[in-house]
C-alpha cells in the first residue's frame, strides 16, 4: 500500500473477529488488523495456535454454560415441585373455606330462627307478666275478708 519494495517473502493477512462470539474476557484482538509476517509457515502456525486457543476457550465457556444450565434446570424442577405442593395446599384450603362458608350460612339461618324463637318467648313472657300483674291487682282489690 505504501509502494515500498520489500525483500523476501511477505504475507499480508486480514483477521476479522466476530464480536458476537467474543466476550470482554477473551484474549483475542478485536477489529481489523493487518500483519506483515516474514515466515508464512510461522504465521500459519500462529494462526492455528490462536484458533486452537479460541476453540479451547469456547469449549470451556460452553461447559460452564452447560453446568449453569443444568443447575438452573434442577432448581426449576425443585421450584416446580414446591409450586405443585403449594397448589395442592391451596386447593385443599379452598375446599375447606367452601365447607366453612356453608357452615356459616347454616349457623346464620339457625341464628335467625333462634332470634325469632327468643322474640316469641319474650312476647309470651311479657303476656305472662301482664297476666300476673292483672291477677295481683285483682287480688289486692278483693275484699280482705274473702281472701
Amino acid at each position: 500500500m505504501c509502494n515500498v519494495e520489500h525483500r523476501g517473502p511477505v504475507v499480508l493477512l486480514q483477521i476479522e473477529c466476530d464480536l458476537d462470539h467474543v466476550s470482554d474476557h477473551d484474549d483475542v484482538s478485536v477489529g481489523m488488523e493487518r500483519l506483515t509476517i516474514g515466515d508464512p509457515l510461522r504465521a500459519a502456525q500462529s494462526l492455528c495456535e490462536a484458533s486452537m486457543d479460541l476453540a479451547v476457550m469456547q469449549a470451556v465457556k460452553l461447559k460452564e454454560l452447560e453446568t449453569k444450565t443444568a443447575g438452573m434446570e434442577m432448581e426449576l424442577g425443585e421450584k416446580g415441585k414446591r409450586l405443585e405442593k403449594k397448589q395442592g395446599m391451596f386447593l385443599s384450603l379452598t375446599k375447606r373455606v367452601g365447607r366453612l362458608e356453608g357452615r356459616v350460612k347454616e349457623l346464620s339461618a339457625l341464628s335467625k330462627r333462634h332470634r325469632a324463637q327468643i322474640q316469641e318467648l319474650q312476647k309470651g313472657l311479657n303476656h305472662i307478666k301482664n297476666d300476673i300483674a292483672v291477677l295481683e291487682r285483682q287480688i289486692r282489690e278483693m275484699d280482705p275478708g274473702q281472701a
